[in-house]
């Protein structure tokens, strides 16, 4: 097929140290797709970088534009764009050779050909590791009825908290058409959840979604990137504000679009600001109370630099590979009950947590276990 039809953005911002390995995942491609790299008025040497690719590949064009952060961008880069589809790429991140080739087979068969949005997976790499994550929906095209059911989910589906649909706009395929004839709105103040903001605006406006297992994008982690950081309430506001009055425009059920937000918004909250979410629940009522917390991932850090508590422990199975030495092994939490009152266990998904307190407590922890999103929330172990 004629890979011409693609254009890859690129944002690109104060990335000098993960640039050039994300472009040379991309020069690997063989076909003739179109690069934009909008440079965000970076103040390190990524501006420079993008340049001397462009030089060296003619499939690479870069625009230099002074700081105004992501989603204006994106926006600069999706102006630019002149071929059919689009997709993103983060600076940071990298990409399979030939990592375009069966997905844009798959978009321009037949029965295809009007996607508005093509859904893929991704591999998430951290502290050494590679999680494979696909979208919580079975592959296939979505329209009518049953894209109407799958939005009533794409946030959140199930038990706290999985996503239905993946937020990132890095595992997306774009009709350029329908982005420009569908504008969305996403307030000046969004600092996280811009992925979110934009994803989830357009899957309420698409006529048809296709979804598919392919997961060629590689996602690194990393503990200087936004999630870790704790930002504005305004942020989380507007973001919140942002998906309310788009989901108040659609014509499905309204109850359960919003109870999908409230739940996805708690997570965020969890994420970003835990003491807004935390400080008022009963668990850490008792300033007294000596918390020992459970994991070092995403949530088990923003808790943990957070939350005004002091922690007396901070455990997490994967102790040896965390970069801080407060991080301790889950098997003081048996050895050294005297140390705490009770245990938070910090990990997004109930299912987990569940199962991590079963195992705490067949393993002889006699102390109380909570975690977010608990049916029964009461102290009782």
């Amino acid at each position: 097929m004629n890979m011409t039809n693609l254009t890859i953005i690129i944002p690109v911002y104060n990335i000098e140290e993960y640039l050039v390995r994300c472009l040379d995942s991309i020069c690997s491609l063989k076909h003739d797709v179109h690069v934009i790299l909008i440079d965000d008025g970076s103040m390190d040497s990524s501006g420079q970088i993008c340049d001397s690719y462009t030089k060296k590949d003619k499939r690479f064009s870069a625009v230099h534009k002074h700081n105004e952060g992501l989603v204006l961008a994106r926006k600069s880069g999706i102006d630019a764009v002149r071929t059919e589809y689009f997709t993103f790429i983060d600076s940071d991140d990298y990409i399979d050779s030939d990592v375009y080739d069966d997905m844009l087979d798959e978009l321009l068969v037949e029965q295809n050909k009007n996607v508005d949005i093509m859904c893929v997976g991704m591999t998430e790499e951290y502290m050494g590791k590679c999680f494979l994550k696909h979208n919580n929906y079975p592959s296939g095209l979505y329209a009518g009825e049953a894209l109407e059911k799958l939005c009533c989910g794409m946030l959140s589906k199930g038990e706290f908290f999985n996503f239905g649909i993946l937020p990132n706009t890095v595992c997306k395929i774009y009709r350029t058409s329908f982005v420009r004839s569908n504008p969305i709105s996403i307030s000046p103040c969004v600092r996280i959840g811009e992925d979110a903001d934009m994803t989830y605006q357009l899957m309420i406006k698409a006529k048809e979604v296709l979804i598919s297992d392919y997961a060629p994008y590689h996602y690194c982690r990393r503990e200087g990137s936004m999630m870790w950081k704790k930002v504005s309430t305004e942020s989380i506001d507007g973001l919140e504000e942002d998906l309310t009055k788009a989901f108040e425009k659609v014509s499905v059920s309204s109850e359960r679009m919003m109870k999908q937000l409230r739940d996805y918004m708690a997570f965020v909250t969890l994420l970003c600001d835990p003491q807004r979410l935390l400080a008022s629940d009963s668990f850490f009522a008792k300033s007294d109370d000596r918390i020992a917390l459970y994991g070092a991932g995403g949530v088990g850090r923003a808790v943990r630099y957070g939350m005004d508590n002091q922690f007396s422990l901070w455990v997490d199975k994967n102790s040896a590979n965390c970069k801080t030495d407060d991080v301790l092994p889950v098997e003081r939490l048996i050895d050294d009950q005297d140390a705490y009152d009770k245990i938070f266990i910090a990990i997004s998904s109930v299912k987990t947590c569940r199962d991590i307190k079963a195992s705490l407590i067949s393993m002889g922890v006699k102390k109380p276990i909570y975690y977010y999103g608990m049916e029964n929330e009461t102290d009782e172990a």
